[in-house]
């Protein structure tokens, strides 16, 4: 949350300097917080569902994303979420307003 206000009240500053890198940037913080909310709602529903049963208690082990009894639907639609949000991070880290970063490393 706190990258998408900065985003939103860096934007007449940046959006002139890099039209394409804001857009990107816009895009993968939109994905990521996406991607984040439906990750929360399965684990606290996982959590929800276990303390409701004796004992009474969390487990603290690592919810599988995705689920197990997810359609194949849900879980493509998921894997997809995932590489948006990966491929956006990175095409924003490679057009920035110089060129490809890669390039300045060399």
């Amino acid at each position: 949350m706190t990258l998408l206000i900065h985003l939103v009240f860096t934007a007449p500053y940046h959006w002139p300097l890099a039209k394409l890198n804001y857009g990107l940037q816009l895009s993968g913080v939109i994905s990521l917080q996406l991607s984040i909310g439906v990750m929360l709602s399965v684990i606290l529903g996982s959590a929800h569902g276990t303390s409701r049963e004796w004992p009474y208690m969390l487990n603290y082990v690592a919810v599988d994303v995705p689920l197990t009894n997810w359609t194949k639907l849900e879980s493509g639609l998921w894997y997809t979420l995932d590489a948006v949000t990966s491929g956006l991070a990175h095409a924003s880290a490679y057009y920035s307003p110089k060129g490809p970063i890669l390039t300045e490393l060399e």
